[in-house]
């Protein structure tokens, strides 16, 4: 059990797979390209920031429109899936599958 939000809290890698739901925490995310094996996955699902929305975290907890596609950008990730839709409860969210690229040396 570790608190994530800790400056190099997050185990040490290589992993081949990194899920993060209803959690949104923009330095760990930032940090998943060195935790992460070559062809590793991410899955990330969490809130998403709209207008008028009920029942939301604050708002620096929750994604904007189109943020998971620049914090998963093509030139570093496979993008396998992204959904901007809302949770069965309701409330807006975003989710990506990224897939880690293999690299020269990787």
């Amino acid at each position: 059990q570790r608190d994530l939000t800790a400056r190099g809290a997050a185990p040490a890698g290589p992993w081949a797979l990194a899920v993060a739901l209803r959690f949104l925490h923009r330095p760990l995310l930032a940090s998943l390209p060195g935790l992460l094996a070559p062809g590793g996955v991410a899955v990330v699902r969490t809130f998403r920031h709209e207008p008028g929305a009920e029942r939301l975290p604050k708002r620096r907890y929750c994604l904007e429109a189109g943020e998971l596609l620049e914090l998963f950008p093509a030139s570093r990730f496979d993008i396998l899936a992204h959904v901007e839709d809302r949770d069965p409860d309701g409330r807006p969210a975003a989710g990506v599958v990224a897939r880690l690229r293999f690299t020269r040396g990787s």
